[in-house]
């Protein structure tokens, strides 16, 4: 069997991957029923990254030919016939979120889409995380796409435009409903990032914790700036001074979070407790508190948002901020069947809330004892 891929041309190589094995599988060459090799064992054969392979696979699930059975591998799918298959409406899938844990926290957030979406007919086709090749995913599937659902971290730019030129019903995550164009964009979900915070620093206040940090990320956001005035607003309602020395950005990579942390803890008065923006900046303030020579929680608390599956293996385990993805995922995809069915429906925001897990690095103290001396 052809499984060349070309190199040169402007069309992404997931996309080539999804057309070879479409064609086996429209040939017989994969028979309905047949269980695909593993996504390993196939991005060996095509010689490319598991992101790429995975991307080619969304693609074939999207467009109905295979079905992902949990646990058990994936599947050619026992299905209309070619031509009817391409006539099934599908959603566009785009993330803008270009975070280091987005491959983690996206995939569980994926399956709720695709769950509900093919439940009530509908195909998912996923947008490049490429934003060079965005272009060409445009001009190949906006004409025909239903609606679009895109996971973005701020209203910047490059997702306004797409919008814009996609001219079908979208759903949002993570952006404030008064700056963005209602035109098309008809619903939003934001993850509670206000409320999540407080219910945090109240957790810690509860420990005892008064010296309480932060290692933020990038500001200027919809999430970002609610998360900090969830911090202020808590820290205030405790009658806890504010302090701006206590606040920096560790962006969302490790090594900024170490440097970030070995500043809060050299402090002359370093706090008992440090909040990270998700597990990438906790494990590197985790990382930061080992070569210092401290422990964690004896010498300090650490807590994280997000939970994206590694925070409950880290030693010690981190309490964490939890997200429950695949229902976010299903939330989505909710939205948009009930805009499509009603276009004139209200615009609709949703604040889609955390819970709090509670593990091993935090513990209580007692603010009256003298903190831990470096060097």
């Amino acid at each position: 069997m052809n499984r060349h891929l070309d190199r040169n041309t402007a069309t992404p190589l997931y996309v080539q991957i999804r057309d070879i094995l479409s064609n086996e599988i429209e040939e017989g060459t994969l028979p309905d029923g047949r269980a695909l090799p593993s996504i390993r064992k196939l991005a060996d054969e095509f010689g490319v990254c598991l992101v790429t392979m995975r991307q080619a696979l969304s693609l074939l699930v999207g467009d109905g030919v295979v079905v992902k059975r949990a646990g058990r591998g994936t599947y050619v799918k026992k299905s209309a016939p070619a031509e009817d298959r391409q006539k099934r409406p599908f959603i566009l899938f785009l993330t803008f979120d270009d975070k280091p844990e987005w491959e983690d926290f996206g995939s569980e957030i994926k399956k709720g889409v695709e769950h509900v979406l093919d439940w009530a007919g509908f195909g998912v086709r996923y947008g490049p995380v490429d934003r060079s090749r965005m272009e060409h995913f445009m001009e190949d599937n906006c004409e025909d796409a239903s609606g679009v659902i895109v996971i973005t971290g701020a209203y910047e730019p490059a997702v306004r435009d797409f919008i814009t030129k996609s001219k079908v019903p979208a759903v949002l995550t993570s952006v404030d409903p008064e700056i963005v164009d209602r035109t098309y964009i008809n619903d939003i979900v934001n993850v509670d990032a206000y409320g999540s915070m407080t219910s945090m620093i109240n957790y810690l206040v509860g420990l005892g914790h008064r010296r309480i940090a932060t290692i933020h990320g990038p500001l200027h956001s919809c999430q970002g700036d609610r998360r900090r005035q969830g911090y202020h607003d808590a820290l205030t309602s405790h009658g806890i001074e504010v302090r701006p020395e206590y606040e920096l950005a560790g962006h969302f990579g490790i090594e900024e979070s170490k440097e970030a942390a070995r500043r809060l803890l050299e402090l002359d008065e370093p706090p008992t407790a440090i909040v990270c923006n998700n597990d990438y900046t906790a494990l590197g303030a985790l990382s930061q508190v080992r070569s210092m020579g401290m422990h964690v929680p004896d010498d300090v608390s650490i807590a994280s948002f997000l939970d994206i599956g590694m925070s409950a293996h880290t030693n010690p385990s981190l309490t964490a901020m939890t997200i429950d993805r695949r229902k976010l995922g299903d939330t989505l995809a909710w939205l948009m069947l009930a805009r499509l069915a009603n276009p004139g429906k209200p615009f609709t925001v949703i604040d889609f809330g955390m819970q709090l897990q509670i593990r091993e690095s935090c513990k209580e103290v007692c603010e009256l004892r003298a903190a831990p001396r470096l060097g």
